[in-house]
């Protein structure tokens, strides 16, 4: 009974992902490839010199939690990631690089991994980082009581111990993937804390950290300040101190934005023109970790047939809903490996707009039109199927109301009829998890590790997130060969057959990625992210170009004339 309870809150948390409801988002078309700033705009900072000082101001909707381990989203995440660090982080292509940790060994037959620290590391108060303050997170995420994002990735782990200062041993269970990637969770100093109950304790301290920024006031309701740490083992940053605004939710984000009170926002629902047309705010277009697809029942036995579900992909005109509804806020995929990630495979980029192609895979598969209703049919054994289906959309999401809207007119060119349902969010998840659907527009958002088998594999097919009931022995194989191992060559290896298996299969239909937008003041330079959830990488980098009363006086900007 226990089981079945939690698969099925499994699955109804999968869902709520699925479900998710996008703002609108109100952009001039662009190309669709492109993800990063404006060439003049980059030209434009190779020419400018960094310099020291200035105040960053920003706004967040509000924070669950002032420890880094509890964080509710990836703002909240974006925001500590100036503070605290892991032992390993995500590059802008998704790899996994050293950050506390310089050096790391994977012994794969033992299923362990042994860390090594960086030396120079301090903590904000002047303390040096150790191994032992790794053991003591590694606890304290843990520990059930904990409600923590990390700590799932850390309950593979059997055990763990401190061999030195700076070198740690962490011991898997067979069959973990991406362990690696388990230990981008922020480090806290295990001085400062007696054990979990201190780190329970709504009154306890702000946490200290170790990263390019230190928090120097918290009030709860009001917001941050933080200020510049000299001691940070990378180097100083160029701006002197960053101010938090904590306000009640994302339109008062872009309120503060509006109102100037603040230097940049990051958001999904900004009419951008407006702020192009002042001159002096710049635009980032990010990537989201937001997948959108058409999922396709496979018990369906006219779905099931390959030539369908590919005549699908061909006939949806993705341009048309890139331009027309997302008004340039997306990229294209065929795959669910973002274009931007190392294990993306170029070759996965195949299904663009072809009625022609759609109709003449239909009728190489036995497919064809009687009568006078335009739409195909076919004698599949002792049933006659015919291309008539239903397509489920979350009533509630503007965007994908419209995207349906699209998909429905592309399949009546090529000899199919859909009837678009718009269904509540607790209609759709129970049609979806009794399998009670043809079609469903409906999204992924994930993480960084693109770990497909929750949506592919055919284990979870009957009581897992597998709602689409896709099975290949093939592709569950390669899924399995990812179970464990931290080879960069044999990840990718895996992962480009996966995206090749994809595209001929077509288990979903895929449709894009959305993206988000970065608005920023153009005094603030050295601004080049490219993923929404990675804002501030590199934020040591930024600084402030202050008015030009201030620069003249030399008090307050010291330019750095370093190479």
């Amino acid at each position: 009974m226990y089981r079945g309870i939690k698969i099925f809150l499994v699955f109804a948390i999968l869902i709520y992902i699925l479900l998710g409801v996008f703002g609108c988002v109100w952009l001039q078309p662009e190309d669709q490839t492109d993800i990063s700033q404006a060439p003049e705009q980059q030209q434009q900072q190779e020419e400018l010199s960094p310099v020291h000082g200035g105040k960053l101001v920003f706004s967040l909707p509000g924070l669950s939690s002032g420890n880094p381990l509890l964080v509710a989203n990836y703002e909240e995440k974006n925001f500590f990631s100036m503070v605290y660090e892991g032992l390993v982080k995500y590059d802008d292509q998704l790899k996994i690089t050293p950050a506390l940790a310089k050096t790391w060994s994977v012994d794969e037959e033992s299923k362990t991994i042994v860390f090594k620290l960086r030396e120079n590391v301090k903590w904000h108060d002047g303390e040096f980082l150790s191994a032992q303050d790794v053991k003591f997170t590694l606890d304290v995420l843990r520990d059930e009581r904990i409600q923590s994002v990390y700590a799932e990735d850390l309950k593979h782990i059997t055990r763990y111990k401190v061999i030195d200062d700076t070198t740690l041993e962490v011991t898997f269970e067979t069959g973990y993937k991406d362990v690696l990637g388990a230990f981008t969770f922020p480090v806290l100093s295990s001085k400062q804390y007696g054990g979990v109950n201190d780190i329970l304790d709504e009154n306890a301290d702000v946490p200290l950290g170790t990263g390019p920024y230190r928090i120097r006031e918290y009030h709860r309701r009001k917001g941050f300040y933080l200020e510049r740490f000299e001691g940070w083992w990378k180097g100083r940053p160029y701006i002197d101190e960053i101010e938090v605004m904590l306000v009640p939710d994302k339109k008062s984000v872009i309120a503060t934005f509006e109102t100037g009170q603040t230097d940049f926002v990051h958001t999904d629902a900004v009419n951008s023109r407006k702020y192009e047309e002042a001159g002096d705010i710049n635009y980032h277009k990010l990537m989201t970790t937001d997948y959108e697809f058409l999922a396709l029942n496979f018990e369906n036995i006219a779905l099931r047939q390959r030539e369908v579900r590919q005549a699908i992909a061909y006939a949806i005109d993705r341009e048309e809903i890139l331009a027309n509804i997302l008004l340039g806020h997306g990229v294209i995929v065929d795959t669910p490996i973002p274009p931007n990630c190392w294990m993306y495979a170029p070759t996965s980029d195949k299904y663009r707009y072809n009625p022609g192609k759609s109709t003449r895979l239909l009728q190489e598969a036995g497919w064809r039109m009687l009568g006078e209703n335009n739409i195909f049919s076919k004698d599949m054994g002792d049933k006659k199927a015919s291309l008539t289906f239903t397509l489920l959309v979350n009533k509630d999401n503007e965007i994908r109301c419209q995207v349906a809207d699209v998909i429905k007119e592309n399949l009546s060119q090529v000899g199919m009829q859909v009837d678009v349902q718009l269904l509540d969010e607790e209609q759709l998840t129970n049609r979806l998890q009794d399998k009670n659907f043809d079609m469903a527009l409906v999204g992924w958002n994930f993480s960084p590790k693109y770990n497909l088998g929750f949506a592919l594999h055919s284990n979870n097919i009957e009581e897992g997130s597998n709602f689409v009931s896709y099975s290949n022995v093939r592709l569950d194989g390669l899924l399995d060969r990812l179970n464990w191992t931290a080879d960069e060559d044999t990840i990718k290896k895996i992962y480009g057959d996966i995206q090749t298996l994809f595209t001929e299969e077509l288990p979903y239909i895929s449709l894009y990625y959305r993206t988000s937008s970065l608005l920023i003041k153009d005094k603030i330079k050295g601004v080049n992210p490219v993923r929404e959830d990675q804002l501030f990488d590199g934020i040591e980098e930024w600084y402030i170009i202050p008015p030009k009363d201030d620069t003249a006086d030399g008090k307050d900007a010291i330019q750095d004339n370093s190479t």
